[in-house]
């Protein structure tokens, strides 16, 4: 089994890039090394090579799976509402506020 040599960057970046290159890897669940890694990767137009597929860290998997338990879960769906006053009234109680 080949090890995989890893080294340290360090670069300087505009506050705002470095915030939306964070954003990005949080959306899709990845850390900030592989989104550096691939846009490293992007630059090396000499080589071609095969792209790969973003995996979901443990976390945003656990995220995704309850989210799609409560979306298929009738106990967990709002009732239709006929105005803003009462959504929100609703949402107080379900809060336990009044």
């Amino acid at each position: 089994m080949a090890t995989v040599q890893k080294a340290t960057l360090v670069a300087q970046v505009s506050k705002k890039a470095k915030a939306r290159a964070q954003r990005a890897a949080r959306a899709r669940g990845v850390s900030m090394s592989l989104i550096v890694e691939e846009a490293l990767e992007a630059l090396d137009g000499d080589v071609a090579r095969e792209q790969k597929p973003l995996v979901p860290s443990k976390k945003l998997w656990k995220i995704l799976r309850e989210a799609e338990e409560n979306m298929n879960n009738p106990d967990y769906w709002s009732p239709a509402f006929t105005s803003a006053q009462d959504a929100m009234t609703y949402l107080r109680k379900a809060a336990g506020r009044k």
